[in-house]
């Protein structure tokens, strides 16, 4: 069982990156009308994608055998929370979807603290590392097309 739900996760964790890698491609080659079709779409994608790493948390709580797990719940809310301002801003795209890498590796750091408290599977850790590598990788791609 194990196997088949890491298998899953693997499978979805990589799937959910292919629109971070083709909007990093696209930026580079289509006319400025899709170009801003794609940054909206990534935005409205990396703020799901957020949300989602948040919600994780709120189910590590909800499972978790430790003495305090009322910890995970503010952390599980704080990308949601993050995601929401940052999308009421006016502000250049720029420099959102810089916010949101600095918010994808702020909960990478995050997560890495839950791995040595053993909070966390390390397989898991592993393919965030490796998601969370692609990701802004692609973001920084398209923040380049933007400079």
């Amino acid at each position: 069982m194990f196997k088949k739900k890491k298998t899953i996760a693997l499978t979805l964790g990589y799937a959910g990156t292919i629109p971070f890698i083709c909007s990093a491609i696209l930026v580079w080659y289509s006319n400025s009308n899709n170009v801003n079709f794609i940054l909206n779409t990534i935005l409205v994608y990396s703020y799901l994608i957020i949300t989602f790493i948040g919600a994780v948390y709120w189910g590590v709580a909800l499972i978790s055998e430790e003495e305090n797990p009322v910890k995970f719940f503010p952390i599980s809310i704080f990308p949601f929370t993050a995601v929401w301002f940052i999308s009421m801003i006016n502000a250049k795209t720029s420099v959102k979807i810089l916010v949101i890498i600095l918010i994808i590796n702020f909960f990478f750091i995050i997560e890495k603290y839950f791995l040595n408290k053993k909070s966390i599977p390390k397989w898991y850790f592993i393919l965030r590392t490796k998601l969370n590598i692609i990701v802004t990788i692609s973001l920084l791609i398209i923040l380049l097309n933007l400079i």
